[in-house]
């Protein structure tokens, strides 16, 4: 969830500032707990930064990749991890990602409209199945050759700062519980999450209000 497009779309929040001080964390992190509400809306803030960035990054090549929706990317990362982390089973990529054409349009409309398959705005923005391990361990290919076929859609560490690591680690953590609390549920989607745990995690409230008025 390099940034080469900030200057095309303008953040909905100021640059919250980086915890460069924050550890690396090898192993897999528990559920994150918020305890300060000074933390909690730099990662409100960050986390939908960090999201809409790195999603309009992915979007910026002159096909929409939808044929990575459609089909299953060949495993490149570390080997230590469990082999279907890139494997494409399970997964799906339909609207985890902003459209390009809703975003840049002053009108916020796509000619695909309700068929599109990318999210027309944060309220129908969809979290993705990730391995449990998310961003816990580094890519081998990035490591080797300074690049990666996945670029932001990898599930391997790349050059992200260890709070940019926290943020998608815990933005994992809360899907990865929802998930657990309903395993039946399909198509998950960031505003479902979020009111799931609004009422035990108040510090959510701001980003959920935001969510529902995009």
């Amino acid at each position: 969830m390099a940034l080469s497009l900030p200057q095309v779309v303008s953040s909905p929040f100021p640059q919250a500032p980086r915890r460069s001080s924050l550890p690396a964390k090898s192993a897999s992190p528990p559920l994150p707990t918020v305890t300060s509400a000074q933390l909690a809306n730099e990662v409100i803030k960050k986390l939908l930064q960090f999201q809409l960035v790195s999603r309009m990054e992915s979007l910026t090549r002159e096909d929409d990749d939808y044929s990575l929706q459609l089909s299953p990317p060949i495993h490149s990362g570390s080997t230590s991890l469990d082999s279907s982390i890139h494997s494409g089973s399970g997964r799906s990529l339909y609207k985890t990602e902003i459209c390009k054409r809703y975003l840049m349009n002053p009108n916020s409309t796509c000619e695909y409209g309700a068929r599109c398959r990318f999210a027309h705005g944060l309220k129908e923005l969809h979290l993705t199945a990730r391995h449990p391990r998310y961003k816990t361990e580094h890519c081998r290919a990035y490591q080797l050759t300074g690049s990666c076929r996945y670029g932001k859609r990898c599930d391997f560490i790349h050059n992200e700062t260890p709070y940019e690591l926290d943020l998608m680690r815990t933005e994992n953590a809360l899907y990865q519980e929802y998930c657990l609390r309903h395993p039946k549920a399909k198509h998950v989607t960031l505003l479902e999450v979020l009111r799931e745990f609004v009422p035990s995690r108040p510090e959510f409230t701001g980003l959920l209000s935001h969510v529902e008025m995009h």
